[in-house]
């Protein structure tokens, strides 16, 4: 569950195009997440599925990105992070 708080602000890094786009955002240096785990980029809840030591990943399903702002999403966009 999310609290709606917004816990930090990272940059998107990239939205690749595609099937199913991925999105790329930076990782606050002390958090790691768990293959699997949400996290909430803008109020939008996602999954990761990659993460390296500065970055994570979400794939974004086309519903997802027209029932949302993320279709907008560019490299360098700030964006707000939560955590369940």
């Amino acid at each position: 569950m999310f609290t709606g708080i917004v816990e930090r602000q990272a940059l998107v890094r990239s939205l690749s195009g595609g099937k199913v786009p991925r999105l790329i955002v930076s990782k606050p240096t002390s958090w790691k997440f768990k293959l699997g785990a949400s996290v909430a980029v803008d109020g939008v809840c996602l999954t990761v599925v990659a993460q390296t030591a500065s970055s994570f990943s979400t794939e974004v399903v086309p519903e997802t990105l027209a029932r949302t702002t993320m279709r907008s999403f560019r490299e360098g966009r700030k964006v707000n992070l939560e955590r369940p």
